[in-house]
């Protein structure tokens, strides 16, 4: 009986793992496409440029586990350096960027997936970015450039800490918003499978006046990288 039961198991096992093997390679897809379909540069001096693949990436994690993050981090680091030219430097500012938002709200969300926790996981995220690419801009962009350290100080906190600030915060609004409507239509094109339904039900009775909030933060964000452009 036991024997059977198993191998049923390993039967229903085997077309989900290729599933969500296909689901994992179409989150990796997205996100080295819309890196440059959606790419902006912001400042130029040092060249600071926004694009959305660490909302496909953070979603990736949500929905298969932190390791995808940086699997498919890594992935489309590599696929963008023949093309970006910013070579390993480029690359390696690209994981650690991505992984700094994704894998402390990835980490958090994990552990109790209720709407209180996405937020306090993506505020994570959004401190961890802050925090850490300070320093990684220090030491990576005069490699790159061939420029002296004190040429990118003046740069860290008046430029390069609102950035990240602004590009993180962006990010965590197209993920609040995006995830659920994502998750929902590979379920039910059984790409992928609850475990919990409950545990995994996003739509509390806050849902709607969390999600009118972070419209307006998305709005407000975009005002004000409008205002920094001279547009409004």
């Amino acid at each position: 009986m036991d024997k059977k039961i198993s191998e049923k198991e390993t039967q229903e096992k085997k077309p989900l793992d290729a599933r969500k093997i296909t689901s994992v390679a179409a989150f990796a897809a997205l996100a080295f496409v819309v890196t440059f379909v959606m790419r902006i540069q912001l400042f130029p001096v040092p060249p600071l440029t926004y694009d959305p693949k660490d909302v496909v990436i953070v979603i990736a994690g949500f929905i298969f586990g932190p390791m995808y993050c940086i699997v498919i981090s890594i992935v489309v680091s590599l696929a963008e350096m023949p093309i970006s030219g910013t070579g390993w430097y480029g690359l390696i500012m690209n994981v650690v960027s991505t992984c700094a938002l994704a894998l402390p709200a990835t980490l958090i969300f994990r552990r109790k997936r209720n709407m209180a926790e996405v937020i306090v996981a993506l505020a994570a995220g959004i401190v961890a970015v802050m925090a850490v690419m300070l320093p990684w801009n220090y030491i990576i962009n005069p490699l790159y450039f061939g420029w002296p350290r004190e040429v990118i100080v003046p740069y860290l906190l008046p430029v390069i800490l609102p950035f990240n600030f602004f590009k993180a915060s962006f990010n965590a609004v197209l993920i609040f918003l995006l995830y659920t409507p994502i998750k929902h239509s590979l379920i039910k094109a059984r790409m992928i499978k609850v475990k919990n339904p409950q545990e995994e039900d996003m739509a509390s009775k806050y849902i709607i006046e969390l999600t009118f909030a972070a419209l307006f933060i998305l709005a407000t964000l975009i005002l004000c990288f409008f205002a920094v452009r001279g547009i409004v």
